[in-house]
């Protein structure tokens, strides 16, 4: 590396770090110079074909591996220890080291870029009549042939819009009892199904109150059933308004007829998604059978998630580019953080990302308000929206939750022709809607 780079290096990172005042352990993602897998094999890899073979692809994973591990050699020596790796989506390795030793990780051999690791937040909306689902429905397109990788806090595939039965047997036969049971961590022989045909945990049941613990089964912990600290669901309401479909034909996602990929990247436990665990997430999405090959990557990646004031310095929005210009499409939520100037997160604000807001609904209402000074008025509506139901009492504005308490409900991430808005998710077993922001 040049003093040049390498002082480059070392600026960036101190400029990430320092506004946190940063102290004792931090997190770090440390990229290599090497471009991924998803760049090597060259543009648009996905339509137009692939410049590497199975085997090519294959054996240039084991060359990023090999210059992985002898860089993770030197960050131990500098006493940092590994959190996860990737090399198909970007080619970096997360870490945690002393703060102290920042710029010595930065100015070593092969090193690209040092950035923090950034946990992200869940978004979410409706509304499918408002997205022309139906219509385009209609039309012939119903997304089948189309796999959709929603990375989110999982998915209950047991659920009848989703392929399973409905059965809170199967259920509890799938998740267990608590956070804590064996159940959750292991397929039980209902996963996959037909429209969740794949999937994987990387977070586990207890971050973040405890480490990472992934496993291969991505099965989301539904508050209505599973007790606290259980606060999932977020992924299922998701994969519902995405794919959605259940047996009898009467409740459709945006696209009913496409196929599903679980990948859980965010808590079961709380509202936040593991900077880890996504790019973990983005490369199982472009090679969903973990053969090294990467022509089986998903057409879709879904992100109902964002990190507020998103920067190009992002190494989640690094990947999501390097996924589109693989020739998959990446969507994800502008965000929930109102009206600010530059308020819109990351990924969504890389440059080939579909960043997918919404600023009113067609179920929004416009509440008459009785005063002491005024006569009323009578309610005034959209056209297209719910007639408004005339109500009198005090006036109480929401000051807890960030949202609402801004005037606003939320906004949502699209997915496959920008499908994505859409009322959902209806249990077939018992399930709650104490995860799903006002109005959705």
């Amino acid at each position: 590396m040049s003093k040049c780079r390498a002082l480059l290096v070392l600026l960036v990172a101190i400029c990430l770090l320092a506004p946190l005042g940063a102290q004792g352990e931090v997190e770090l993602w440390v990229e290599l110079a090497d471009p991924p897998l998803a760049v090597a094999v060259g543009p648009n890899a996905k339509q137009k074909g692939s410049k590497l073979n199975p085997g090519q692809q294959r054996a240039y994973l084991q060359q990023l591996g090999r210059a992985q591990d002898s860089l993770m050699g030197q960050i131990r020596n500098l006493g940092g220890r590994e959190l996860g790796r990737v090399a198909k989506a970007h080619n970096a390795i997360a870490v945690t080291v002393d703060s102290s030793k920042v710029s010595s990780v930065a100015g070593l051999p092969g090193v690209k870029t040092v950035r923090p690791v950034i946990d992200y937040e869940l978004d979410l909306s409706d509304v499918r009549l408002y997205a022309s689902a139906a219509a385009t429905e209609a039309a012939g397109f119903d997304g089948s042939g189309v796999t959709v990788a929603v990375l989110d806090t999982g998915v209950d595939y047991t659920h009848k819009n989703l392929g399973g039965s409905g059965l809170v047997v199967d259920y509890l036969a799938a998740y267990g009892a608590t956070t804590a049971d064996p159940k959750n961590k292991s397929r039980e022989g209902l996963f996959p199904t037909a429209k969740v045909i794949e999937g994987h945990d990387f977070v586990g049941e207890a971050w973040p109150s405890g480490p990472l613990a992934p496993d291969d089964d991505p099965i989301d912990c539904g508050p209505g059933t599973i007790p606290a600290p259980c606060a999932g669901g977020h992924g299922s309401h998701t994969s519902d308004i995405v794919g959605g479909k259940s047996t009898d034909g009467t409740h459709k996602g945006i696209a009913p007829g496409a196929s599903l990929v679980g990948v859980k990247v965010c808590s079961s436990v709380s509202n936040a998604c593991s900077g880890v665990a996504l790019l973990q997430g983005m490369d199982f999405a472009l090679d969903p059978n973990g053969d090294g090959d990467i022509s089986d990557a998903v057409d879709v990646i879904n992100m109902s998630l964002g990190s507020s004031y998103g920067q190009a310095q992002d190494d989640l929005s690094q990947a999501s580019q390097n996924a589109v210009n693989l020739g998959v499409n990446v969507v994800a939520s502008a965000g929930n953080a109102a009206d600010r100037p530059y308020i819109v997160g990351s990924p969504s604000t890389a440059p080939g990302v579909l960043s997918v807001a919404a600023t009113f609904h067609p179920n929004a209402k416009l509440y008459l308000i009785n005063t002491a000074a005024t006569s009323p008025k009578g309610g005034i509506w959209q056209s297209w929206s719910a007639t408004p139901v005339l109500t009198t009492g005090t006036l109480v504005y929401d000051t807890a939750n960030a949202s609402t308490r801004r005037g606003w409900t939320g906004s949502a991430a699209g997915v496959v022709l920008a499908m994505r808005l859409s009322r959902s998710t209806r249990r077939g077993h018992a399930w709650s809607a104490s995860r799903l922001p006002p109005g959705a």
